[in-house]
């Protein structure tokens, strides 16, 4: 009997032991919806790390979810916890941040806060398969010890190739000029006429920002195309191209006899597979600043359309209203759901709903050209109407401005409801 007690006592105590295919399947069956609330918490808290490019969201969303699924793989398979975790997706993300001149810091911010958002619901699948109080304290300290040395492993992954990539892209061809971009861009350089010297472009008159990006990430930005296709709009007495990364171009053009901004934007529809964010006309310094950021804007609202194809080239006049909203989508949810009540519900019938109202009051609530836009019958377009507006909260009255704009971020992003069924814990 002591023979085998000795055994017994050399036993290694792993967490959750038998349960740990059982946490494995919980775990990935939550990942998704955790993975979309931790990279909307990372875009709050150091948007940086997200950008105007969608390609940027997308890694980082691989990183949430592999993080997730090697955390339960982990303990299902009691991997030795000293084993490297270098994610290949975090590898790439932080290349493209390098390029970017996203700070190291930022980086270790944004994993941060990944392994906040990640505890809370750890702890919560932890506390389905241990009942004794005493064991649950003890299985709790593992498993985030666990937790914490895998984020950390991938965040050192990640700062080592952010620094590598820096070093490499600082002395690479236009480095140079992206730094000096961003001492005008940053304030750090205030004077017109140091700006012009530093960049090579005119500070004074009227000036159009616009940035392009690719999504394919295996294909490079062409400056041969995209210098040809600047030299194709109309007015354009110069221009500076800084391109960002080997996927994102940003573009200032200066138009000191007005701009034909429509002509542009039909050029812009012609670059091959770009996405294409277009600021205001502004004037001098700060609106060379001010257009970049109405673009950056802009570009938010492209990332944030379901439906991706639709929203190649936008320009932020048309968008402005929107971009206050995807920049707080939380709050924008709620609101949504608080202006459209039953409307904003999921659902074909909802959306078609919702569709017909929305050209109905873009056309000044005239049936018939609602009707000749849809498609449809001016009387199937009263009926439609009137069954939307008996959907809302409250008589649409004089909220007809707020009841618009809803509707266009639900024909944009998609209806909150559906958000939130999305979201942990729905």
């Amino acid at each position: 009997m002591e023979k085998e007690a000795a055994v017994d006592s050399t036993k290694i105590w792993w967490p959750l032991g038998e349960h740990g295919d059982e946490f494995r399947t919980l775990v990935e069956s939550r990942t998704p919806a955790l993975t979309e609330e931790t990279v909307q918490a990372v875009e709050a808290e150091v948007p940086e790390l997200v950008g105007p490019d969608p390609r940027l969201r997308e890694l980082l969303s691989l990183v949430v979810s592999a993080n997730l699924e090697n955390f339960a793989a982990v303990i299902a398979f009691q991997v030795p916890a000293e084993t490297t975790f270098e994610p290949p997706a975090a590898i790439e993300h932080a290349r493209a941040l390098a390029q970017r001149g996203v700070p190291a810091n930022s980086i270790l911010l944004g994993y941060q806060v990944i392994q906040r958002m990640l505890t809370g619901p750890v702890i919560d699948a932890v506390q389905t398969f241990v009942a004794d109080r005493d064991e649950l304290v003890r299985t709790l300290e593992a498993v985030l010890a666990l937790l914490v040395t895998q984020t950390n492993s991938a965040s050192r992954a990640a700062l080592r190739t952010h620094a590598s990539e820096r070093d490499t892209w600082q002395r690479g061809r236009g480095a140079g000029l992206s730094r000096r971009l961003d001492a005008v861009l940053d304030r750090t350089v205030t004077d017109a006429h140091h700006a012009e010297r530093a960049l090579n472009y005119v500070m004074s008159g009227n000036h159009v920002a616009l940035i392009a990006w690719l999504d394919d990430p295996d294909r490079p930005l062409d400056m041969v195309e995209a210098e040809r296709s600047v030299g194709q709009m109309h007015g354009v007495s110069d221009a500076l191209l800084v391109p960002r990364d080997e996927r994102t171009l940003y573009c200032w053009v200066h138009t000191p006899d007005g701009a034909d901004m429509d002509q542009w934007m039909s050029v812009a529809q012609d670059v091959h597979e770009a996405r294409i964010a277009f600021g205001e006309i502004a004037e001098g310094i700060e609106g060379f600043r001010l257009s970049h950021m109405q673009a950056r804007s802009a570009g938010a609202v492209i990332n944030a359309s379901r439906r991706p194809e639709a929203s190649k080239v936008v320009r932020y006049r048309d968008v402005a209203a929107l971009s206050f909203l995807v920049d707080r989508p939380t709050e924008s949810r709620g609101w949504v759901r608080d202006v459209l009540g039953e409307l904003a519900e999921v659902g074909e019938d909802r959306e078609r709903l919702r569709e017909t109202l929305l050209v109905f009051l873009e056309e000044g609530e005239n049936a018939v050209t609602t009707g000749e836009r849809l498609f449809i019958h001016r009387n199937t377009v009263k009926y439609r109407v009137d069954r939307a507006i008996s959907l809302l909260p409250e008589p649409i009255g004089s909220r007809r401005f707020d009841v618009g704009l809803a509707l266009r971020y639900c024909d944009w992003v998609g209806s909150p409801v559906l958000s939130d069924r999305n979201s942990p814990g729905a």
